[in-house]
Parts: C-alpha cells; structure tokens; sequence
C-alpha cells in the first residue's frame, strides 16, 4: 500500500525545565460499552474519575482501580463531599418517554446508592452537572419536550437526593442547548452553550441565574455562521472564559478554536481564534496560576502535520493550547495516533502539569487519558503544531425566553462490571528519574521511505542515544541503541507500511519526537 505522505524538516521548540520531575504518562482504558471519556475531575486522593459509557476510576498514574456501567451514558460527573460520585447524561431505559436525562448517585466504588431521570415525553440530555453549596445539584444540557423551541437550554436544580427543586427552560423559537454550567462566586449559576439565530447562523450564549433559576442577563456572541460555547469558567478578575469553535472567524480553515473572555456582566473584552487549515475544536478551559488559559479539544489534519491519517482521510488529534492573559499562545501540543483521537475534559493537577481525557480510535477505541508536565511535554505520541492565531470582533446580543417543566422518577439502579476490560499504559515516566526535556530539530530523508531513511538531529554534548520506534497502538516494534553521532540509519526490517513513530533519548531525557511513514 503507497501512502501519500509528506513529512520534512521539523524546527521544534527546544524547551528547559528546571523544576522537579513530574510524572507524566499516557493510558487507555475500555471494556465493553465503555470507549470513551466524556469527562473527568480530579480526586480527593489524587486519582482520577472518568465518565462515559460509565465510570472509570484510577489511581494518580493512570492504573486502573475500578470500573462500572449503568443504564445510561454519562457527560459529566464530580465527586461528592461524601467521596462518593454524581454522574449525569442520558439513559432509554426508563423514565417519561424518548430519552431522558439520567442522573446516578453512588458510592467512593461505584455502587449506586440512588438514580433519578428528568424529562418529559420527547428528549432530554445532561451535559454539565455541579454539586451546591447544600449538597444539592444544579444540571444543564437541553430539553425538547418544555419550552419555547425546538429544544432549550435545560437547568433543573436539584436537593441532595435528586428531588427537583426547580427547573428552567431558556431559548427562543428554534434551536437551544446548555453544554455547561458552573458555580459563581456571588453564589449564582453561569451556563454556556449555543442558540441557533436561522438556518445558517448559531451563536455562543452566557446566561448568569441566581440561586432560585431567575435570569439576571443573557448575551449572546458570534457573526453570520456557526458558532458554539463548550465550556465556561469564571475568572480571577470576576468575568468570564468561554471556549468553543466557531466558522464565522476561522482564520486557517473550516472551523477554529474561539476563545471568549468577557467581564463580570459578560460582556466581551477579547476574544481568540486557533486552528489549522481545517476544522479545530475546543471542549474545555481551565485559568493557570498565572492568570493564563490553557485549552484542550481537537485539531484536525490530512496528509502531513501532526495527524496523518492511514488510510487516507481525516483524523483528529488531542490538541492543547496554552495561552498568556490575553490569549496569547505560549505554546500549543497534539497528541495521538493516526486515526481519530480527542479530549473532552482537562484539569491542571498539583504539580502543575495537565490531566486531559477523551476518546482515542488510534489505540483501540478506548478512553483515552494523557498526563503531561507544565510545558504539555509527554514521553509519547506527541507533536507540535503549525498553530493560527486570529483576533476575531466579536459580535454580542442579549434576549431570551424563560419557562420551566419537568418531571423526575426513580429509574433502574442497576450496575454491572463490563466485561474485557483492557488497561494499557502507552508510556510513562513514573520511575524515571526525568529532569529536563529537550526537543531539538530533526530531519528525516527520505520520508515516507521503502527500504531505510536517515534521521539526522542535534546532539551537542554528544550523549549516548536510543531510537525508539512505535506502531500505531503505541507498542515498541523497533529499537536501536548506543547512538553515539547525530545520524542514524533506519532500517524497514520487517516493519509493514503504515505510519510509526519514534522517540530519541538519552536516558530518561527526550530530545527528539516525531512520525515515520512507511511505503
């Protein structure tokens, strides 16, 4: 099979760190009916929790400890002041008709202690959930059932045992959805997600409520095509982050990465556009120590860049942007195989470093779990991009309607341990004693190659290396070690075609990273 692939010259961001080793890794986990990760917070033990197809607990390095599935599919889930878990999404199993939203209480393991589902006669979904200061919850996502259109956004606040409290239901004639709300620090809720204008046309909306679901204001963000707010967080200055993609300002291709920052009354300040020449995403945001933003989504390529695709096609990969105060890049990373890989979730963890979850199709279909130091650097499946950055004028609009309904019922609490549970750790630093990382520029020719290739990279002080080579499931196919010069030839052996990818190290330090492609 000829693979239609070009890759060249890498110029690659030579980086230091002085600061003490973190662990990083990369692991996917799946069992039958759960292959992804909707999303994830990190635990009172410093583990972590993923939602999904069900719920996936691990330790802090990404060893599985626990797996359970339920009658529905999760899109969010936090841990509880009891250290048990709250997870909601959607469930067809019980409920008031169509699919209703599903919401599960359970225990520090998993075990259901209640379930409750919301809805009416047509569709409901969560996406977004919050524990309240009185242990209650407060849900967003959509209805199609109540309300003024189509579908509206859908917040249901509930006590600490699922019972309704209120409802609301937010949007105009036609289209609505909530994809997230959080807490304020007025004690009041924030949600985002899109409402759309006409038939072409969708704009991000923010919508701060008070405590008992009133509408304080409504604003609305975008221009003539498609845009949508994914997630939201209130900043340290009092206004808001929202991260999302839109079309009306995509820079480099179909659809970019936007980037949101408005002030306490949610009006807009700034606002970003990252991507590549196709269609990039952003799922969700986080402010740093520093008062900077990172983001993780997807960025999609074809032939070349950080994705190409076996067989030919488009793929995405796990993107990561870190930006400045005003959105300006500090550095961006993907991370993946060469099939379709993405993030959903994103936490910065104690040491600085980044949790992101997802779902990876490039190693198997599984949830998807990548842990990496503060600069996004990781011992594998890791690359730079060729990032675009646009300073789109944002446009903004407020007005909505505001009604309520809802009906709650107990639902079947049944949980299950799936079968074939698969738990691979792709790479990993945990034991090594890793200090810095230096990626330094490389060249490959020829590239794809039939029969060999040369690599040739800087290599200063003259360190003894090793050439790592790994196929698509991230499985070491190939080594070559005491490198003593800055050029090695790569040999095919019994390698198929396809696209590989190699790391060169001098001991636990990484100084090189990037893709082969095999004719």
């Amino acid at each position: 099979m000829k693979i239609k692939l070009v890759l060249s010259t890498f110029a690659i961001l030579t980086i230091f760190s002085t600061v003490s080793a973190q662990t990083t890794f990369q692991s996917v986990i799946g069992a039958w009916g759960i292959s992804m990760s909707n999303a994830s917070q990190i635990t009172y033990d410093k583990g972590y929790i993923m939602a999904g197809g069900g719920l996936v607990k691990t330790d802090s390095i990404g060893n599985l400890e626990w797996i359970k599935c339920y009658n529905g599919t999760f899109y969010a889930v936090q841990q509880t002041p009891t250290n048990g878990y709250i997870a909601a999404g959607i469930t067809n199993k019980s409920g008031a008709g169509g699919h209703d939203i599903y919401l599960v209480k359970t225990d520090s393991k998993g075990d259901t202690l209640w379930t409750k589902t919301y809805g009416g006669t047509s569709n409901e979904l969560a996406y977004s959930i919050q524990v309240t200061q009185d242990s209650g919850y407060v849900i967003a996502g959509f209805t199609e059932s109540f309300g003024a259109g189509l579908s509206d956004v859908y917040i249901i606040r509930t006590n600490s045992n699922g019972d309704i409290l209120w409802t609301r239901t937010i949007g105009n004639n036609d289209y609505e959805c909530g994809n997230a709300i959080i807490k304020t620090s007025d004690g009041n809720f924030a949600i985002t997600g899109y409402t759309k204008v006409d038939v072409v046309d969708r704009d991000v909306i923010l919508i701060k409520l008070n405590q008992n679901g009133d509408t304080l204001w409504t604003r609305t963000y975008g221009d003539f095509n498609n845009e949508n707010g994914m997630d939201v967080i209130q900043t340290s200055d009092g206004g808001y982050a929202i991260t999302g993609l839109t079309v009306s300002f995509a820079v480099g291709g179909q659809a970019d990465v936007y980037f949101i920052k408005t002030d306490s009354l949610g009006n807009c300040e700034w606002s970003k556009t990252y991507g590549s020449n196709y269609v990039d995403e952003g799922y969700i945001i986080r402010q740093t120590a520093d008062d900077g933003y990172i983001i993780a989504g997807r960025m999609q390529s074809y032939d070349g860049g950080g994705g190409s695709c076996i067989p030919f096609g488009a793929c995405y990969d796990v993107y990561l942007i870190r930006t400045d105060e005003v959105g300006d890049t500090l550095w961006t990373r993907m991370y993946g195989g060469g099939d379709i890989d993405w993030a959903y979730s994103l936490e910065i963890t104690a040491d600085n470093g980044f949790i992101i979850t997802g779902q990876s199709d490039s190693f198997g279909g599984r949830a998807y779990l990548i842990k990496t130091d503060e600069f996004g650097n990781n011992p594998c499946n890791q690359f730079n991009t060729n990032t675009i950055v646009g300073n789109p004028t944002t446009q903004s609009s407020s007005g909505f309607q505001l009604s309520s309904g809802g009906i709650a019922k107990s639902a079947n609490g049944t949980v299950t341990i799936p079968y074939n549970i698969e738990d691979s750790i792709l790479c990993t630093t945990v034991g090594l004693s890793e200090t810095s990382i230096v990626l330094n520029e490389f060249n490959i020719y020829p590239n794809p190659f039939d029969d060999y290739t040369t690599l040739t990279f800087d290599n200063p002080s003259n360190k003894i290396c090793t050439l790592i080579i790994y196929d698509a499931q991230g499985r070491i196919v190939q080594t070559i070690s005491d490198i003593k010069s800055e050029q090695v030839i790569i040999k095919r052996q019994q390698l198929m075609s396809g696209l590989y990818f190699f790391q060169v190290r001098a001991g636990s330090q990484l100084i090189a990273s990037g893709k082969l492609a095999i004719e």
